[in-house]
């Protein structure tokens, strides 16, 4: 289940959705849409990376956190695995994952979409432009709010992502 990787924390921001796939081939500039997707954060945005199923390979990793930290980006949560834990957690940058791999995505796997709507698990949709996302470890709940409609969603829970808490709401 995805958890926070350190007890405190912590986030509220701006949904950014960035869809991942899988995918094997070796493009000719690598990691060209992570990067085209942090160089589109902009202070207070949370970048939520919906990974395709099956794809083991780490999406989110110490040199994305810092780039991250660096436009201001509140925390990040991946659908998916993370690499150098230990590193984002001794930056403070708050992340949320599945778990851990040491791979990164070269030959694995692809960013197909940022600031798209996608849907994580099976249920949820994040909207791009507008959703706002809270999580925090102290129980690992994600909460999504619609800021245009002001709407009030599950969103990221048990059943989407499978944290252990259901989401809070406010």
């Amino acid at each position: 289940d995805p958890a926070a990787l350190w007890p405190e924390a912590r986030f509220a921001g701006s949904a950014v959705p960035v869809t991942i796939v899988a995918d094997t081939s070796e493009p000719e500039l690598p990691y060209d849409g992570e990067l085209t997707a942090l160089d589109g954060l902009r202070p207070g945005d949370v970048p939520l990376f919906v990974v395709e199923e099956g794809v083991r390979c780490a999406s989110w990793g110490e040199l994305f956190s810092c780039a991250a930290l660096g436009r201001g980006a509140a925390g990040v949560v991946v659908d998916g695995y993370v690499r150098d834990a230990a590193a984002i957690t001794a930056l403070g940058f708050p992340t949320f994952a599945r778990g851990l791999s040491p791979l990164d995505t070269f030959a694995r796997a692809v960013v197909t979409g940022i600031d798209v709507e996608a849907r994580a698990g099976d249920e949820t949709l994040i909207r791009a432009g507008g959703d706002v996302v809270i999580g925090g470890a102290w129980d690992n709940s994600l909460m999504l709010r619609d800021t245009v409609t002001g709407q009030r969603y599950s969103g990221i829970d048990g059943r989407a992502l499978g944290f252990r808490q259901p989401c809070i709401r406010w």
